[in-house]
């Protein structure tokens, strides 16, 4: 029986999937097929390992990759734009 725990960096892998998927970005797909592998291991008994292992299998690092530099790129608060003139004299 295989109960250990995620790590750190796991978690935050997890917590990506989960938000791109909320927020529809993989193709349908690429979720079918993790899907149906998913219920397969639910079926054996939930590993957080074999679960984990799955969805690193069937969701390409690329479509993450995207997500966590939109998510990184994004601030709070308001934006500020800045804008600069050359003025030349006469």
């Amino acid at each position: 029986n295989d109960d250990r725990q995620y790590t750190e960096e796991q978690e935050f892998y997890l917590r990506n999937i989960i938000k791109q998927t909320e927020e529809g970005g993989f193709p349908k797909q690429t979720i079918r097929v993790a899907l149906k592998e998913i219920k397969a291991e639910i079926n054996n008994g939930i590993r957080p390992l074999k679960f984990l292992a799955v969805l690193q299998k069937n969701i390409p690092d690329e479509f993450l990759k995207e997500h966590i530099a939109e998510s990184s790129a994004s601030t709070s608060g308001p934006r500020e734009v800045i804008l600069s003139e050359f003025f030349t004299g006469e």
